[in-house]
Parts: structure tokens; C-alpha cells; sequence
């Protein structure tokens, strides 16, 4: 589970991410120590921090964040996350990236919203 995948449950409710987590237990199992509970842990302090935070638990040395680019009416056109070696992205600025992540993720959204940007996806 990376900091996309974590970053799409973020703007669905509890019970809709938490059935979501649970339906997929044997993909999650697939990534080394992740467990069901781990995830949703993991989820848990990405809704308090506001993005989706993965610092310990898919690739050891490294660190990412994500964010969902939101509908305007609900659900998600996709995530994007950005990754980094743990040293060079040292906790002090985690909220740095996570603030220039969100403003970048607020202009695509306002974008998609407007028509000025057409999503078309790949599948």
C-alpha cells in the first residue's frame, strides 16, 4: 500500500475505506509486514496529518505522501504521491512538500472542475 493507494481511501468515509481495506487483506499480506490493521492505522494518522503518509511501512528508507485529486461531487479522479529516500526527506519537511502537494492538487482540481482540463482515463 503506498501513499497513492492510501491517498484514494482518504475522501471515502470510514466504512466504505475500512470495507475496502479489509476486502483486499490478501493483497495487503502480499506486502511484506502490512496487515489489515497496519493499514488502517496507517489511514487513521493520514486523515489527522490531512495527506497520506507512508514512512515506515512499504520500502524501508523511504518515505512518501499523497493526495487525491477529488470530484467536485465526491470520489476521486486519482492520486498523486511523491517519493523520497528517508534521508533526504527528513520529518521537518514532510509539511513543506505535503503543503506545495496540496496547493498542486488544488489547481488540478479547480482545473478538472472548470472544463478548462479533460480527464480522460486510461482504461
Amino acid at each position: 500500500m503506498g501513499a497513492d493507494g492510501l491517498a484514494l481511501l482518504l475522501p471515502l468515509s470510514d466504512d466504505e475505506a475500512t470495507e475496502i481495506v479489509r476486502s483486499n487483506a490478501r493483497r495487503i499480506a502480499d506486502h511484506g509486514n502490512l496487515k489489515v490493521s497496519v493499514v488502517l492505522d496507517m489511514l487513521k494518522r493520514s486523515r489527522a496529518l490531512g495527506f497520506a503518509l507512508n514512512d515506515r511501512h512499504t520500502t524501508s528508507e523511504a518515505i512518501a505522501l499523497g493526495l487525491a485529486i477529488t470530484r467536485p461531487h465526491g470520489g476521486a479522479y486519482g492520486a498523486i504521491s511523491i517519493g523520497a529516500i528517508a534521508s533526504c526527506m527528513l520529518p521537518e519537511r514532510v509539511p513543506e512538500v505535503a503543503a506545495l502537494l496540496k496547493t498542486e492538487v488544488r489547481a488540478l482540481e479547480k482545473a478538472l472542475s472548470s472544463g478548462k482540463v479533460r480527464f480522460k482515463p486510461a482504461i
